[in-house]
């Protein structure tokens, strides 16, 4: 996506917002982005997670409380149902702002955890293009129980776990091999985003 800017300079600005279930591999994929081609990352649980850490510090351990955070979010969402959007939505706009103004010319920007219908619907109207990473359940639980998370199987069947499924996406990657295979699945994709942005 171009943008033209009040500088009389056009930017790349590339946007992907990845969605998957629970330890799919999202934030490898969003890392790998940040890593290999300097995308900045952001995520809708940005401010959610800031919040949860501040008003419930007792709370946060070496595990994620992710029934915490997913019920906190959902009770900030019943207040407004775009909160975390807003908050995300600032978070890019003040990074491409300050990208522009240091003199970047191409920008990438990646949302690490797109989960509900409400974020897809912002991320859809605001030009992003959608990755869903995938992976089997007994893949996924195992590297929940490796990384120490603390979540029960009813934490795997929340609403925003599946609403991911029903997500209209521009490409899906499978990770269920190796992070090397992911990377390969993500660098295909980027390839295919910087042609149709030249």
């Amino acid at each position: 996506m171009k943008h033209t800017l009040n500088v009389n300079r056009e930017v790349d600005v590339i946007k992907i917002a990845i969605c998957g279930r629970i330890r799919s591999g999202k934030d490898t994929a969003a890392e790998h982005l940040y890593i290999k081609y300097g995308f900045d990352r952001i995520a809708f649980a940005d401010a959610l997670k800031r919040t949860v850490s501040e008003i419930f510090p007792w709370m946060i351990g070496p595990n994620k409380p992710r029934a915490l955070l997913q019920q906190y979010g959902q009770l900030m969402r019943e207040i407004d149902d775009s909160v975390w959007i807003k908050h995300a939505e600032r978070k890019v706009n003040g990074t491409i702002d300050f990208r522009v103004n240091t003199g970047s010319d191409r920008i990438g920007i990646v949302i690490t955890d797109l989960r509900n219908p409400v974020e897809y619907d912002w991320a859809r109207a605001n030009g992003f293009t959608l990755i869903r990473v995938t992976a089997p359940d007994d893949v996924r639980i195992a590297r929940a129980i490796k990384a120490g998370d603390d979540f029960t199987v009813h934490d795997l069947c929340h609403e925003t776990e599946l609403a991911i499924d029903t997500f209209e996406v521009d490409n899906e990657v499978q990770n269920d091999g190796t992070v090397d295979e992911l990377k390969a699945q993500i660098d295909a994709i980027l390839s295919q985003l910087e042609v149709s942005n030249a």
